[in-house]
């Protein structure tokens, strides 16, 4: 018996062009999920990115205001060393001028008075034993640098209730110049001398004082040595 297929050849088959679009479509559609995870990746980058720029930028101003306040701190105390300075250049150092009074008068000048009218001139009055040692007291005040000149205004014979006599005189000294001033370097060296009087002294002990404490010490220690060894030849 002959087989007889009722059904057609080309039925339940898809037709080509049905195949291409379903491949497209898988296509189309795998392209706009990639699209859309990388925009969507790409969107989180740009998130994570902003925050950081955010942060940094957060830091920069913050330490620009440090900075800022780093400089007008700075500022304020160039101020301050400025002001200081300039007392400083226009501060008058009377101390020197008795420091150099001291260091020139003799110690039977005996200083009464004294009187700065004017810029660089002092006046002292005072009495000493004798017109020689006057006249030997000007010498010194004139051999001093500190001062530029002298000027004799009186000098007076005058006696005590002692008996004895005494010249009293008036005096004028005329300053050198910058006498009463000093510079930033003079400055520095008056205070670390100040600073070295300041500070307590300290007993400083040589190599000798060691070697013959060293040398006490051994003879101690031989000392004690014979003494033991004495003592147990006589218990024996």
């Amino acid at each position: 018996m002959a087989n007889v297929n009722l059904i057609p050849e080309d039925k339940g088959k898809a037709p080509a062009w049905s195949k291409m679009t379903t491949t497209s479509l898988i296509v189309v559609i795998i392209i706009v999920a990639a699209v859309l995870g990388g925009m969507f990746i790409w969107q989180r980058v740009l998130i994570v990115r902003e925050a950081s720029l955010k942060e940094e930028a957060a830091k920069v101003e913050a330490e620009q205001e440090q900075y800022a306040e780093v400089a007008a701190e700075a500022k304020t105390l160039e101020i301050q060393l400025s002001s200081l300075k300039q007392l400083l250049d226009d501060h008058v150092y009377w101390s020197e001028l008795f420091w150099q009074l001291e260091a020139s008068a003799f110690k039977t000048n005996v200083l009464e008075a004294l009187q700065a009218t004017e810029p660089g001139k002092v006046e002292i009055q005072g009495s000493i034993p004798s017109y020689n040692d006057l006249a030997k007291q000007i010498v010194a005040y004139e051999s001093n640098s500190f001062f530029k000149s002298t000027k004799l205004n009186n000098a007076i014979l005058t006696a005590a209730a002692d008996g004895s006599t005494r010249v009293s005189y008036n005096m004028v000294l005329w300053l050198s110049d910058d006498a009463l001033t000093k510079t930033d370097t003079e400055v520095l060296e008056d205070s670390l001398r100040d600073y070295k009087i300041e500070q307590p002294a300290t007993e400083e002990v040589t190599e000798e004082e060691e070697a013959a404490e060293g040398t006490t010490e051994e003879g101690e220690t031989e000392t004690e040595g014979e003494s033991e060894e004495a003592s147990e030849e006589a218990a024996e």
